[in-house]
């Protein structure tokens, strides 16, 4: 009789364990995934270089800003100073014609050369400005490609990395016990062992 009552006693008791050892088991916050060594090096590492990353594209795009500023400024001041040499070029031409019509042309061909020297000064101007622009454009066309450059290694470690993990993922899901049963997770497995176990014993104190 108490035999029979000591062995529905640890029964009770095993039964008891079971429960909280499910309870535990299933209301406990889950530990998060563990990634694949290599997966996590190439984690860790975009995620140490993402602040280089960012301060060199905002570096390059600040470069490329400012040669495209430059540019432009010099763009304009070389088309000013052509339109400027052209409307001297137009005196230029009226004096020239006048001298050649007037018996005492001396002061009109002095005024014509000094008209010729001024247009001359300013398409040498737009020539530098000119020039200038073309600099800074290429300049900031080096900054621009440097920067694309720089996204698409970036992107290309990132894309790798998505198609990895999402390869994991898809080999997870369809992890399947003799191609039947879908494969149970840690807690799942955990919990159904200690239940069997359990009434493994239970019966063998019967």
């Amino acid at each position: 009789m108490r035999q029979s009552i000591k062995e529905h006693a640890v029964a009770i008791a095993l039964l008891a364990i079971a429960v909280v050892g499910l309870v535990l088991a299933f209301c406990a916050k889950p530990e998060p995934p563990v990634m694949p060594e290599a997966h996590q090096h190439s984690f860790d590492s975009l995620r140490v270089t993402a602040p280089i990353y960012h301060a060199e594209r905002d570096t390059l795009i600040m470069r490329e800003t400012t040669y495209v500023a430059r540019s432009v400024k010099a763009h304009d001041a070389g088309q000013t100073a052509r339109q400027q040499a052209d409307s001297i070029a137009h005196r230029a031409d009226s004096l020239e014609t006048l001298a050649l019509a007037a018996n005492d042309s001396a002061a009109l061909w002095h005024a014509t050369a000094d008209e010729r020297k001024a247009e001359a000064e300013r398409l040498l101007h737009a020539n530098d400005s000119l020039s200038s622009a073309w600099l800074n454009e290429h300049l900031a066309r080096i900054q621009a490609d440097a920067r694309a450059s720089l996204d698409s290694t970036r992107n290309v470690a990132l894309t790798d990395l998505n198609t990895k993990l999402a390869a994991d993922v898809a080999h997870d899901r369809d992890c399947h016990v003799l191609r039947v049963l879908t494969c149970p997770s840690r807690i799942e497995s955990y919990g159904a062992g200690f239940v069997t176990g359990t009434l493994a014993v239970v019966a063998m104190t019967r």
